[in-house]
């Protein structure tokens, strides 16, 4: 997909940013301003679509309290307490599971750790294009 926004929407946006910081340092837009290079860079994602279906045998455990006499002595008297315990009671499961998976996002590049892909935000996937050489003019890329 091409940058959604142009270069001075972006440093518009990043200014409103700045300024609603309350706790950043006071010259930290002056900074910013200065010493910053705000630039797009292309990075290569592949998207699938999957259409699955699971069948599952398997148990499910529920856990139930029940009470048990237990009988203890206090001051030379035996006395009975109930007291909790929990089990768990096993029924046999089976069943099937039917999923679609659309424009599941894997990254085509190792530039970037998969934690600071996955912050950079959601991806209108719906508005991706064939991919043109212009998209990358004036832009870094990583592979």
């Amino acid at each position: 997909m091409p940058c959604a926004i142009s270069r001075k929407t972006a440093r518009e946006r990043q200014r409103a940013w700045l300024s609603g910081l309350w706790f950043a340092p006071s010259d930290l837009t002056r900074t910013a301003e200065a010493e910053a290079r705000l630039e797009g860079l292309y990075l290569p994602f592949w998207t699938y679509d999957c259409d699955t279906v699971t069948d599952y045998v398997g148990a499910r455990g529920v856990r139930v309290t029940r009470h048990v006499p237990v009988a203890r002595e206090v001051q030379r008297r035996v006395v009975t307490e109930m007291r909790p315990v929990v089990e768990l009671r096993w029924t046999p499961v089976l069943g099937r599971v039917a999923r679609y998976f659309d424009d599941v996002l894997v990254p085509a590049t190792s530039a970037l750790p998969l934690s600071d892909l996955g912050r950079a935000g959601r991806w209108n996937t719906h508005a991706a294009q064939l991919y043109a050489d212009g998209w990358l003019a004036g832009y870094r890329s990583r592979f």
